[in-house]
């Protein structure tokens, strides 16, 4: 009986500390995220507002036009405009709040399931916080509803991760395989994760199979791959997918600065000690990693990409198959996106953090030693200077590198004021235009990373909500095709036009419209 309240005590210690180093593994990416968020309407959101109010929900499930077909993921984004309500523009800062939070929680809660499955939790945690804190890109769509597409394949992950490291994987395989399947309508890099996890247990229980067994896993493989493949082949995006151009430039997005990649070097030099070599063959392997990583900075090629490289080595080495060939299917996607998004890169990123302390037995008995205290210390000291930030108090390095990402969460209410405004002016009936376009990374990786004079959507996508729901009818407003309203972003000026309405901006500069009528009026919007 005695027992009890000391049994009590070591269970609430172990909670305490479980919480903590999972505080802390999503902290990283958590401090961005509360800096930022929300976002206003952001890039295709202006598209799914249009659709939503023309009440064309079969539409959206067959939006062929510039994606792969993924109808359970467009009927939840469709669920979730219809909440954000097109009949409210500006768009409603507490909904935007409420649906971003809630894209938020998906992957934070894959982040719990990654987590549990390590045996080597703190040293995990440790990782996954730099890296997310530093790895930010992949997460952006965490400021869009339409985060909800990618949420499943980080689910994913989580899920094979942690039937794998339970050795689980065989006992639930048909019923994960029926679910991977059914999630190539919601997005089908969730089923390529499954896929390449499968194939890796497959390898790993070849011998132990009979006849039925290899057929049944044959079987699961043949349709999954099909189901992948046939959607690819639908995508109208087919034509850009499977670029070198691509694949580099996502993993560029996420590996942003100098920094980034000192710190991508870095995890590839910890990955090699973690594999506690032999010492006759450290000091080469670590000498190796050290040059190679000169040599990818030097020839300007993403440092994330050798400690990647350095993860499926120590799988090989460990002979661990079933997180390999994940690892190796979501280093691909990237490759298959083909527009250079830095969502792409995210996942292969997240399972490389996974790898990086997997079998490190000798760093988590370090960490174990240390007092949970610094853990905690590290996660308030995140959470004040994230206030810090948020309030507007300048905090040296974290304000300048949060810069871009204030910029585009600034110009997407700029963007929302100065379309509201347009619809009640004169110039309600006018043509819609940008100085500058907002096209894919691969178009502009300079312009995706800087921000400078680049708009927070495309133009396409504010069109179709324009000429759909705020546009009035140019007929009685007495404008024709040529009276064109053209909107800049930061400094940029426009010559033999005059401003009409501009939108001041603390971080981004000014949002301006400009008209090719003579006159000098200007109306400034108050800040």
């Amino acid at each position: 009986m005695r027992s009890l309240p000391h049994t009590g005590t070591a269970a609430a210690t172990n909670t305490r500390q479980a919480l903590t180093y999972f505080t802390l593994a999503v902290a990283g990416f958590s401090f961005w995220f509360l800096i930022g968020a929300p976002f206003a309407s952001h890039r295709e959101s202006y598209n799914w507002l249009a659709m939503v109010w023309r009440g064309e929900l079969l539409d959206s499930l067959g939006m062929l036009n510039g994606t792969t077909w993924r109808p359970l993921a467009q009927f939840a984004a469709w669920l979730g405009f219809l909440g954000l309500n097109p009949n409210i523009f500006p768009t409603s800062i507490v909904r935007q709040a409420l649906l971003q939070v809630g894209v938020y929680l998906t992957f934070v809660l894959s982040w719990a399931i990654i987590l549990s499955s390590s045996r080597q939790r703190k040293t995990l945690a440790v990782i996954a916080f730099f890296a997310g804190g530093v790895f930010f890109g992949g997460y952006i769509h965490l400021f869009h509803i339409y985060g909800v597409f990618y949420a499943p394949v980080l689910l994913m992950i989580g899920i094979v991760v942690r039937l794998q490291m339970s050795g689980n994987l065989g006992k639930y395989e048909t019923s994960l395989a029926f679910l991977a399947i059914a999630l190539t309508l919601w997005h089908p890099f969730a089923t390529a994760v499954f896929l390449g996890s499968y194939f890796g247990y497959y390898l790993t229980s070849f011998r132990s199979r009979d006849m039925r067994q290899h057929l049944k896993a044959w079987v699961i493989l043949l349709l999954g791959t099909a189901s992948v493949l046939i959607l690819l082949a639908m995508s109208p995006r087919v034509q850009q997918t499977f670029n070198l151009l691509g694949f580099i430039t996502s993993y560029r997005t996420n590996e942003i600065n100098a920094v980034a990649s000192i710190v991508a070097w870095m995890l590839a030099l910890v990955t090699v000690l973690s594999m506690e070599l032999p010492r006759s063959g450290m000091p080469g392997a670590v000498a190796g990693v050290a040059v190679l990583g000169l040599t990818f900075f030097f020839l300007n090629v993403p440092l994330l990409l050798l400690w990647i490289a350095v993860a499926c080595l120590k799988l090989v080495y460990l002979r661990n198959w079933q997180l390999l060939f994940p690892l190796l299917v979501t280093v691909l996607f990237p490759y298959s996106g083909g527009i250079g998004g830095p969502v792409y890169a995210l996942f292969s990123i997240v399972l490389a953090v996974f790898v990086t302390p997997l079998g490190w037995e000798s760093s988590e008995a370090k960490l174990h030693r240390v007092d949970d205290r610094y853990a905690i210390g590290a996660v308030t000291a995140i959470l004040l200077l994230g206030v810090c930030v948020r309030v507007g108090v300048h905090v040296p390095v974290i304000s300048r590198v949060a810069t871009p990402l204030f910029v585009e969460r600034e110009r997407t209410y700029q963007l929302e004021h100065l379309l509201s405004w347009l619809a009640t002016s004169e110039y309600c009936g006018y043509n819609l235009d940008f100085a500058e376009r907002a096209g894919d990374p691969v178009d502009s990786l300079e312009s995706v990373i800087t921000r400078r004079n680049r708009p927070p959507s495309a133009i396409g996508d504010v069109r179709a909500f324009w000429n759909t729901v705020l546009r009035c009818n140019r007929f009685q407003t007495g404008s024709h095709d040529r009276d064109v309203v053209t909107i800049t972003f930061g400094s940029s000026a426009l010559t033999e036009t005059r401003r009409v309405f501009e939108v001041p901006g603390a971080y981004a500069g000014p949002a301006t419209a400009w008209v090719r009528a003579p006159g000098s009026l200007v109306i400034v919007s108050p800040k």
